[in-house]
C-alpha cells in the first residue's frame, strides 16, 4: 500500500505525517514499511530498501556572543555496496554545506561513508549495484501484519504470489527438499489440499527426477502450486500456523523450518553443478 498523507497508526511515529509505503521483501516475507523517496509508488512495485537512519550532526555556532553545540537531525537513505566496501546515503532531510561535511563524522567509520545530495546520482549508483531506481528508506525494525492498513493485507496475496511466480526455480526446490516433519507429518502436507496420497506421489516423482517448473508440479497436485504456497506464506505471516516453514515467527517458542535456506541452498547447489557441467567453448 502506498499511503500519500502518512498512516495514523504506524508503529513508527515520524511515518504519521508524511508519504508511506508498506512492502514485502522479496527474500525473506519480511513485513517493512518506509519513505518513498523517489516519488509516488504503486502496487507490485519492485522498489530497493534501503536503510533509514537518523544522524546527529553537531556544529559551534555562537549565540547571545557564546559558542554552542547545535545540533541538527538528519534523516538518510543508505545502502551498503559491497563490492565497493562503502556505505552510500542520500539526505532525505534537506542539509546545509555545513552539514554535508559533518554528515561522515556521525558514524562510526567516516572513511567507508560517502554522502550523495543529488538524488539522479543516488539513482545512477543504484543502477550500477543492479537495484530499482524506486527507493524505500525503512527502519531497522519490522512491522507485523496487524500493522497493515486494510488495503494492504487485501493487496498481501497477490504480492506473494508475484514474488513465488517470479522465483519460480527457486521455489519448486521446496518440492524437492522437503523432508518429514515427525513420523505422521510431512512439510508438504502443511499445504492445503495435500494428504498421503498426492505426497506419495510426489516423493515418487521426486525420486525419479527433481521438479524444475511449477507446471510439473501441478499435474500431481490438481491445483496451482503457486496458490498453495502462497497460502501457507500467508497464513504464517498471519501468525496462524502451527509450524512455520517460511517466515520466522513472532512467537520464539513457535515451530520454524526455515526452509527459505533449505531452498537456497539446494538452489544455489542445483546452479554451481549446472554451470559446472555446461560444455566449454
Amino acid at each position: 500500500d502506498y499511503i500519500r498523507g502518512g498512516y495514523y497508526m504506524d508503529p513508527h511515529k515520524h511515518h504519521r505525517n508524511q508519504p508511506v509505503a508498506q512492502a514485502i521483501g522479496y527474500d525473506k516475507f519480511t513485513l517493512l514499511d518506509g519513505i518513498p523517496i523517489s516519488g509516488d509508488v504503486e502496487f507490485l512495485d519492485k522498489v530497493t530498501v534501503t536503510m533509514e537512519l537518523l544522524k546527529h550532526v553537531y556544529y559551534p555556532i555562537e549565540e547571545r556572543g557564546r559558542p554552542v553545540q547545535k545540533r541538527s537531525d538528519v534523516i538518510l537513505s543508505c545502502i551498503y555496496s559491497r563490492l565497493h566496501k562503502r556505505i552510500y546515503c542520500y539526505p532525505i532531510t534537506p542539509i546545509t554545506d555545513r552539514e554535508y561535511e559533518l554528515l561522515p563524522l556521525s558514524f562510526d567509520d567516516p572513511n567507508i561513508v560517502t554522502i550523495i545530495r543529488d538524488y539522479s546520482d543516488f539513482e545512477e549508483l543504484l543502477d550500477r549495484l543492479g537495484f530499482p531506481r524506486k527507493i524505500l528508506a525503512a527502519p531497522n525494525t519490522t512491522i507485523s501484519y496487524d500493522d497493515l492498513t486494510v488495503t494492504a493485507k487485501n493487496n498481501l496475496a497477490e504480492a506473494v504470489k508475484y514474488i513465488i511466480r517470479e522465483r519460480e526455480e527457486f521455489f519448486v526446490e521446496f518440492f524437492n527438499v522437503a523432508q518429514p516433519i515427525n513420523v505422521r507429518l510431512h512439510a508438504i502436507e502443511l499445504l492445503k489440499g495435500i494428504g498421503k496420497k498426492v505426497l506419495k506421489r510426489i516423493l515418487m516423482e521426486r525420486e525419479r527426477k527433481p521438479f524444475r517448473k511449477f507446471d510439473e508440479v501441478k499435474q500431481i497436485l490438481k491445483r496451482d502450486p503457486v496458490e498453495a504456497l502462497a497460502e501457507k506464506v500467508l497464513e504464517e505471516l498471519r501468525g496462524e500456523a502451527k509450524y512455520y516453514l517460511f517466515v520466522r515467527p513472532k512467537t520464539p517458542t513457535a515451530p520454524f523450518l526455515d526452509y527459505l535456506t533449505i531452498m537456497r541452498r539446494a538452489y544455489n547447489a542445483r546452479t554451481r553443478a549446472s554451470e559446472g557441467s555446461a560444455p566449454r567453448v
